[in-house]
């Protein structure tokens, strides 16, 4: 990449501000001040942007005199857009434990992974009814004292402490559907502009896909899943106060439950810091009325890879704009 071929400095200087990942490896920030050079994605403090200075590629960043930073490694990235790797889930997983990922967070991937088993562990225990020993197995874990071991670790109380006093006013299990089914608050940072989500998955609906429903201010869709498609319906009301979507998951089979709330959040983008985004992007003069005017805008995901490539390529072919009437005769 030629340094002509940089986004402009403003541009830049956004996408680091904003800890954006998706610049990693296209642009790197050097700092004048410390003599360092990041990925855009770094959680340092960024600096103000009169002491940065961007580059193509990390090389150019070492040319010009900086050393790398050790907290977000960026020599351990790829050196431009054309660098590649094995796209499969492993290939992915050992190139970031290579590149130190698992160094910027201070824990192995072993205890990540049994520390998200009991999240998801947590998140039935005090929303379900689900019998503990149905828990275990449906977070995830491979026995019922791994299950109790774990819990006791990460939150220094056995699981039927966790589950004591709790009303399931929003979480009882339902036996309606082939499956079972689970209805769970999906929490997430506040704003969430819910209009504008109800109006994306609405346009975006396709039959035999998805259901919307705009008297119940809900929505329902197909999730693919390890034993089978899940049917996930997500309430969309208006509420400004409230820190969490309600879903009601019909599962083929209860061990698919982590699977399809991981890819029910990616779908709504339940994870997004809407505060760190719009204070991003409200640096913008021409951005910053649009981010007035709907805070806590979300970028709807995808359930599954290959049914939003196809649907790309059909939306670049046929139009959705109401033909005009043929003249009379044509």
């Amino acid at each position: 990449m030629a340094l002509a071929e940089l986004p402009d400095p403003d541009a830049c200087y956004r996408a680091a501000a904003g800890r954006d990942p998706r610049y990693d490896g296209r642009v790197f920030l050097a700092v004048i001040t410390t003599g360092i050079y990041c990925r855009p994605s770094c959680p340092s403090p960024k600096p103000q942007q009169r002491n940065c200075r961007f580059y193509p590629t990390a090389a150019a960043a070492v040319a010009a005199g900086f050393r790398a930073c050790k907290r977000c490694r960026p020599d351990a990235l790829p050196g431009s857009r054309q660098w590649n790797t094995r796209g499969d889930l492993a290939g992915r997983a050992t190139r970031l434990i290579r590149e130190g990922a698992v160094d910027e967070v201070g824990v192995g991937p072993q205890q990540l992974n049994r520390t998200r088993l009991a999240q998801t562990a947590r998140m039935l225990i005090e929303q379900t009814r689900l019998p503990l020993a149905e828990v275990a197995f449906a977070a995830g874990f491979a026995s019922v004292r791994q299950f109790n071991d774990v819990i006791h670790e990460e939150f220094a109380a056995p699981p039927s402490a966790l589950r004591r006093g709790r009303s399931y006013r929003d979480g009882a299990p339902d036996e309606v559907g082939a499956g079972p089914a689970v209805v769970l608050r999906l929490r997430h940072r506040t704003p969430l502009a819910m209009a504008p989500l109800r109006r994306f998955l609405r346009t975006h609906s396709i039959a035999g896909v998805d259901r919307h429903d705009p008297a119940a201010a809900e929505h329902t869709r197909v999730v693919p899943a390890p034993h089978g498609p899940a049917v996930v319906t997500v309430g969309l009301a208006d509420d400004a106060a409230d820190d969490h979507v309600v879903a009601r998951l019909r599962l083929a089979d209860i061990a698919d439950l982590g699977s399809v709330v991981a890819r029910t959040r990616r779908w709504l983008d339940l994870d997004a810091d809407p505060a760190a985004i719009d204070e991003a992007l409200g640096c913008d003069p021409e951005l910053a009325p649009l981010v007035t005017q709907r805070p806590g805008l979300r970028v709807p995901g995808a359930v599954d890879g290959v049914e939003t490539a196809l649907l790309a390529v059909l939306g670049q072919q046929v139009s959705w704009r109401p033909r005009a009437p043929s003249p009379v005769g044509s």
